[in-house]
């Protein structure tokens, strides 16, 4: 049961004869209810911070939940920029060793291309050395002919002029 100051304060004693001194009875009621006020006063004023604190602690459970929702979020959301960073990059390394591999294998094809080239001017090259080298055995051979017949032309003019009558290798000589 709940005794309350006014309680207290009307609480009547009966008398004894020779019971408790009325007047200390009174004051000491008085001295209880006094206290009595003061600890409910102080109880009352505890219960409030204490409402009042628990509805702050509330928010800040509410603050501390809703900063765990967001930063977990934001963990969430890093992650997933983490991935498409990480898949982008991959995106982009596959294109370019693709477009290496394309590079390169055009530039074996160009290399052939140019072999095949190096070779096909290299046989031109001998092809014409011998050409050349035909033509001017061809000319040097011609050339030894014509000497041979010079000389055997000079060599017949000379028994003609042997054989002539000396009127003719005069007259001839003076053309």
């Amino acid at each position: 049961m709940k005794i309350t100051p006014l309680d207290i304060q009307q609480k009547h004693f009966q008398s004894g004869w020779r019971g408790y001194n009325p007047e200390e009875v009174k004051n000491f009621l008085d001295a209880v209810r006094s206290q009595m006020e003061a600890l409910l006063r102080e109880n009352a004023s505890l219960k409030e911070s204490l409402r009042k604190a628990e509805a702050g602690l509330e928010d800040f459970r509410e603050r501390e939940k809703a900063l765990k929702d967001t930063l977990v979020m934001a963990q969430k959301m890093t992650e997933e920029i983490k991935s498409g960073a990480m898949k982008e990059a991959e995106i982009v390394l596959s294109e370019a060793r693709l477009q290496s591999e394309q590079i390169i294998a055009s530039a074996h094809t160009r290399l052939t291309e140019l072999l095949d080239e190096i070779r096909e001017l290299k046989s031109q090259r001998t092809q014409l050395l011998a050409s050349l080298r035909a033509t001017l055995e061809t000319h040097s051979k011609l050339l030894d002919i014509t000497e041979q017949q010079a000389v055997r032309k000079d060599s017949v003019e000379e028994k003609l002029t042997y054989l002539q009558p000396p009127r003719v290798a005069k007259a001839e000589q003076g053309r």
